[in-house]
């Protein structure tokens, strides 16, 4: 599992911790909470993406050094 779908997932929760508190309590500690929530889903969203052009340039750099053998077996 990936680190960036757990930091999603907390931000998910403050944002419904936040809303909770915010409009059915009435508190100004509901906003702060949400809040909270920004970090979170920058960091886990950079996270993803920055393991999805990993995985990208993995699959390049293989599918490359197996594509110049096959492109050799071909008259």
């Amino acid at each position: 599992m990936n680190v960036g779908w757990a930091y999603l997932g907390l931000a998910a929760i403050c944002v419904i911790v936040g809303a909770y508190m915010g409009m059915i309590q009435g508190r100004l500690l509901g906003d702060l909470v949400m809040l909270v929530s920004l970090p979170l889903i920058y960091v886990g969203s950079t996270s993803l993406a920055a393991g999805d052009v990993a995985e990208k340039l993995s699959e390049n750099a293989i599918g490359s050094s197996t594509g110049s053998t096959e492109d050799s077996d071909e008259p």
